[in-house]
């Protein structure tokens, strides 16, 4: 008999997830029935957040901006899940300061986490979507919209579903 939740048996990787939006996006997911994987690079909070959750939430680490970790993630998802339903790339660096006072380095970590970080993730969760229907992918802060254009241009190719969502800074809990 169907439980009446949405996400059942679904396995979601949630990036960011150690606070804030991304923890949120947890606790909901798991409480439409789906099995969680959070990641971040803030590891004490992000075991705390998935022991939080219980059986259907755990923890790993996972640096968006490196793409042999991304593998090693996925990889070790899939021999523990089976594969990847919904990928929710939430991990984002907000700076607010003026440009005259933003360093190369600071913009360059922005671009590599807010842009770089979905590109990684999306291209990477591809081969591991293909478990059953079209797989989700929730791009909810890529502010690049040539990024956007690409996903909605390969999304039939690879049968992904891309969602993007476009907060602003007022969005963040």
């Amino acid at each position: 008999m169907p439980s009446g939740k949405r996400l059942e048996g679904k396995t979601a990787l949630i990036t960011g997830a150690a606070r804030g939006t991304g923890a949120a996006i947890a606790k909901h997911f798991i409480a439409e029935g789906a099995h969680v994987l959070l990641t971040d690079v803030r590891d004490e909070l992000g075991e705390s957040v998935a022991a939080e959750l219980g059986d259907s939430a755990r923890y790993a680490r996972l640096d968006v901006t490196n793409e042999a970790e991304w593998k090693s993630t996925l990889a070790a998802l899939g021999e523990q899940e089976g594969g990847l339903d919904i990928l929710v790339n939430n991990a984002a660096v907000l700076l607010l300061q003026p440009i005259d006072q933003t360093s190369a380095e600071d913009f360059e970590r922005v671009m590599r986490v807010n842009a770089l970080g979905p590109f990684l993730g999306t291209r990477s969760a591809l081969p591991t979507t293909s478990r059953g229907p079209a797989g989700r992918c929730v791009d909810r802060e890529c502010r690049i919209h040539r990024l956007r254009e690409w996903h909605d241009d390969n999304r039939c190719i690879h049968g992904l579903e891309i969602r993007s969502r476009w907060p602003n800074a007022g969005d963040r809990p």
